[in-house]
């Protein structure tokens, strides 16, 4: 098989899905996987980027490698990229609405989850035991002794199912508990501590690996609101700049992770959203009427630039190729063309921003949802 069809068909791109996100047609990205044409080397950079490609997969596309459907999954996937595409579907499951899209997107993560098992065994050396793949941030491993902890508890509290589940922890989705409980996911560590509470388990007796035990919420935090919400440290617009750059340089470790709720502004996190959600208290009148000054945002980071639509409100840490280095502004994403422009809501007062490079953004999350004070 091509390796762009491999990568392509990876990623659940049809040719003319991703022969659209690119910018050419169907027949394009036929003759690149066909060999008919070489890949035009103006879209090497975009191609990379919804592909989700490490440096040695984009030098096999364009030297038109093959990959035999025959041959090891350590040969064909490299684990870096596979953790990054996990990555991109857990934004996408997120954003979705609807039951059916839900299911299709947790469906495509449980297929990555089984991949991910037999790369593991690929490559990790029996003498040596590396730690479960993938190393997802922020995500607990759905492990059979969690599984039976989980129902021996439910059973003990006289929770039938998982819809009773669901409604004694207040999440949003039935049918994900009911995979959950069949270890078809992995655990978002929120969920996972609604579940603890609700079902009267305490961490320590949860069997969890110290790390993941660190993931929590502190212990009974849920009980207390009885619905799944979470305090979010609220940082400050002024140290935007330098709690993002953290952010960058995290190497999958938790930010923020301690920290003292008396003497922290902090934002209850409503049901949906997820670990690496960021809180931020703007100042400016730039978004207004949209924004207020003193607004709190919660904001999503995103992985890949070209999957956020047209027309979001998004924070952005400039890159040191941008002339705005180190700065970060949030701002309106329009798409002219190939143009990337940044743009305010309040006419008068803002200032809009051109993106002539992804290169220039170092930083990229969608705001998902707004609080302020009445």
């Amino acid at each position: 098989m091509n390796a762009l069809e491999f990568y392509r068909l990876r990623n659940d791109l049809t040719q003319e899905e991703l022969g659209k996100r690119i910018g050419v047609s169907k027949q394009t990205i036929y003759k690149w996987e066909k060999q008919i044409a070489p890949v035009s080397s103006k879209h090497y950079q975009t191609l990379k980027d919804i592909l989700n490609l490490s440096e040695s997969e984009m030098v096999n596309v364009i030297s038109g490698g093959e990959i035999s459907r025959d041959a090891s999954v350590a040969e064909n996937i490299d684990p870096d990229s596979l953790a990054r595409h996990y990555r991109v579907l857990q934004q996408r499951l997120k954003q979705v609405d609807s039951e059916e899209d839900r299911k299709i997107i947790e469906d495509k993560l449980a297929k990555l989850d089984r991949i991910s098992r037999h790369v593991a065994d690929a490559i990790n050396d029996p003498g040596d035991p590396l730690p479960p793949f993938p190393s997802t941030p922020d995500t607990i491993r759905n492990t059979p002794e969690l599984r039976e902890c989980i129902k021996d508890a439910m059973l003990r509290e006289g929770v039938r199912n998982a819809s009773e589940l669901n409604r004694r922890i207040g999440y949003d989705s039935a049918n994900s508990i009911e995979r959950l409980l069949a270890g078809k996911l992995n655990w978002f560590p929120d969920v996972l501590s609604a579940v603890l509470d609700g079902l009267n388990i305490k961490h320590d007796d949860a069997p969890l690996s110290p790390a993941e035990r660190g993931l929590l919420a502190p212990d009974g935090i849920y009980n207390t609101w009885g619905v799944l919400t979470r305090p979010i440290p609220v940082v400050d617009w002024a140290n935007a700049a330098t709690h993002i750059a953290s952010l960058i340089g995290r190497n999958g470790e938790p930010v923020m992770k301690k920290w003292d709720p008396e003497n922290t502004d902090v934002a209850l996190a409503p049901v949906g959203v997820r670990r690496n959600t960021q809180a931020f208290r703007v100042h400016g009148v730039s978004m207004e009427p949209t924004i207020s000054d003193g607004d709190i945002l919660f904001c999503e980071e995103q992985y890949d630039l070209n999957s956020i639509p047209s027309g979001k409100i998004v924070i952005v840490r400039f890159s040191d190729d941008s002339e705005y280095a180190g700065t970060v502004v949030c701002k309106r994403l329009r798409r002219a063309g190939s143009i990337l422009m940044l743009t305010s809501d309040n006419e008068k007062t803002g200032k809009d921003i051109t993106v002539n490079s992804p290169g220039e953004i170092a930083w990229i999350g969608i705001v998902v949802r707004k609080s302020c004070e009445l």
